[in-house]
């Protein structure tokens, strides 16, 4: 199934860095003092508004904290949650390798942490700053078929020239529905595998 790929999009959680459940949940229950499941589906529920921008790191931090019943310093909290993304150097190095070959791009739904959190990252030594495109900063999150078409407007490309790399089902089938090429990730090496189907030179 070999493709005319000419882009490659990654997501950021759980692809370039991890992600709530990989890591970011059990440092925030230990720090709240609360079970790791109710931390799990407090900040899920209350992601939509920090992710489209409507929030801020800390009004959300306020706001799982009231949801949980827990009453600690909000941005000290704000710092705790975002400390726990870490970047997950593998998989950065092999997609440095890529951006000797391809264009890349990333898509993340993210709060306005991000910013200070690619302090840590430093994402921009693989993917341009310009070719960033996080959530917060466009007023849009995925799976809504609109941040996906945003982002190949922004990025001057067509769907079907397109692969993107997330760890999420409900945002890959957004893009797949888009036509774009889209691989659910679970690993390096799946990623890899699935990456030699469509023809892209690895």
């Amino acid at each position: 199934m070999k493709k005319n790929i000419k882009c490659i999009i990654f997501d950021n959680n759980g692809v370039l860095t991890t992600s709530n459940s990989e890591t970011v949940d059990a440092i925030c229950a230990k720090w709240l003092g609360v079970d790791e499941k109710a931390v799990r589906e407090a900040i899920i529920s209350l992601s939509p508004n920090l992710d489209r921008g409507k929030w801020s790191d800390d009004v959300f931090s306020t706001k799982v904290m009231r949801r949980l019943d827990v009453q600690k310093d909000a941005h000290e909290f704000s710092r705790v949650r975002l400390s726990g993304y870490v970047a997950k150097k593998d998989m950065q190095r092999f997609a440095k390798l890529l951006s000797r070959k391809y264009p890349l791009a990333l898509l993340s739904n993210f709060g306005t942490g991000f910013h200070s959190a690619n302090k840590r990252w430093r994402i921009e030594r693989i993917i341009p700053k310009s070719r960033m495109l996080v959530s917060c900063d466009i007023g849009m999150c995925k799976p809504h078929a609109n941040i996906y078409r945003y982002a190949l407007k922004k990025l001057c490309s067509k769907a079907s020239d397109v692969v993107f790399i997330d760890d999420n089902l409900d945002n890959v089938k957004a893009a797949r529905k888009i036509g774009m090429y889209a691989i659910l990730f679970t690993s390096l090496a799946q990623l890899k595998r699935e990456l030699s189907r469509l023809g892209v030179r690895i």
